[in-house]
């Protein structure tokens, strides 16, 4: 039903000049039809890329239907109407397919060492290996200290005994085929004998056969030949207590020896060392004299 030419102004109908003219159409209801396809469009061809305008038009005063190109964040398009380049929107296509995968690059320098990581925990203890063969043996060592002086023993014991000792460390210089007295700070206990009126040296109280014992340690500060021996009243050696050694520089050596001789009365024994060179120079460590009458 069309309603056509009704007009009115206020509530009185009026010429149909007096207000606009109003059409109304019921039409009916349901699925309006499709429209017709409409014209294909041309091909765009985006050709390049530039950051403004400005440039494009500069590089391109005149383009051709259908050429494009990128500007900034936009679509320029050249208009045949305008002749200009006019913004459209950026038509976006369907994703490609996967292109197929580059070749891979060369392996890139190696970086440079990080920080070392924490210490693990420390692992469980391995078994035990088989023993080892026996090393050689090794060189005799110094010397002990004279160890505590007995109990007297009876009365048929040892009619005279004595001795002296030092573990100071003494230096000395010797002055060629010239014996130098080794010091002997320390007494024993003695019987029958006397240590301590001549310094260094053991008194014989009372002659007969006595066995004479020593020991000493020492050391040059140059490979020599060193003698020790025990003196008599400092004018002869003890036969046997002569002990001759080449010591290497710096390396203790040991000189020791026991003999069985006869003293006399009023004989005093000390022990030296000589060396056959001038100006020997080393330290005795450790020294001690011993003197037992065997009847």
């Amino acid at each position: 039903m069309n309603i056509d030419n009704f007009n009115s102004c206020g509530n009185k109908p009026q010429p149909a000049k007096c207000c606009p003219r109003v059409v109304f159409a019921i039409l009916p209801t349901g699925t309006t039809p499709t429209g017709p396809t409409g014209p294909v469009t041309s091909t765009i061809t985006v050709n390049g890329y530039y950051d403004t305008l400005a440039e494009l038009n500069a590089a391109r005063p005149i383009g051709t239907p259908g050429e494009a190109y990128a500007v900034g964040d936009a679509l320029y398009v050249w208009n045949a109407t305008t002749n200009s380049w006019a913004q459209t929107s950026v038509v976006v296509g369907p994703t490609g397919p996967s292109g197929p995968m580059g070749q891979i690059g060369p392996t890139g320098p190696t970086g440079s060492m990080g920080i070392p990581g924490m210490p693990g925990p420390t692992g469980a203890t391995g078994a035990t290996g088989p023993e080892g063969p026996t090393g050689p043996q090794g060189p005799q060592g110094l010397q002990g200290e004279t160890g505590a002086t007995g109990d007297t023993g009876p009365a048929n014991g040892l009619n005279a005994y004595g001795g002296a000792y030092s573990n100071v460390n003494q230096p000395f210089t010797t002055t060629s085929n010239t014996p130098t007295a080794i010091t002997l700070g320390t007494v024993m206990e003695e019987l029958n004998v006397d240590s301590t009126s001549n310094p260094n040296s053991i008194t014989i109280n009372d002659g007969g056969v006595y066995e004479i014992s020593y020991n000493v340690v020492l050391q040059a500060q140059a490979a020599e030949a060193v003698t020790v021996v025990v003196r008599n009243n400092n004018s002869s050696d003890v036969d046997g207590t002569s002990e001759t050694i080449t010591v290497e520089a710096n390396q203790a050596e040991v000189f020791s020896r026991s003999v069985i001789t006869n003293l006399q009365t009023g004989d005093i024994i000390n022990l030296a060392l000589s060396t056959t060179t001038d100006q020997v120079s080393g330290g005795v460590s450790q020294a001690s004299l011993v003197v037992k009458q065997l009847n």
